[in-house]
């Protein structure tokens, strides 16, 4: 059963890494664990809290951009232009 659950997180963790998105954030949801899925530019990104660290909420209007490969994403808020640097949680498999 454990080997199940470590499939499930190596998936989770590839699925992340290759999202690539640069604009701005049109809607956020958050599930029950808090983790968010966002909406930019169309199309639905769900930033999984296993792999990065959330210190912030993100909101909608705020900037985001993240490269395919890299686990860092760049936040800069709508409301006061601070730049926030996401950083990834765990180390990659």
């Amino acid at each position: 059963m454990i080997s199940f659950f470590v499939f499930l997180r190596i998936m989770d963790h590839k699925e992340n890494i290759n999202y690539q998105f640069n604009g701005k954030i049109d809607s956020v949801f958050y599930d029950l664990k808090g983790s968010p899925t966002i909406m930019v530019n169309g199309k639905a990104y769900y930033l999984s809290d296993n792999d990065w660290l959330f210190n912030t909420r993100l909101e909608k209007g705020d900037l985001v951009f993240k490269k395919s490969k890299q686990m860092t994403i760049k936040l800069a808020r709508h409301n006061t232009g601070e730049v926030i640097i996401i950083k990834e949680s765990t180390p990659a498999f």
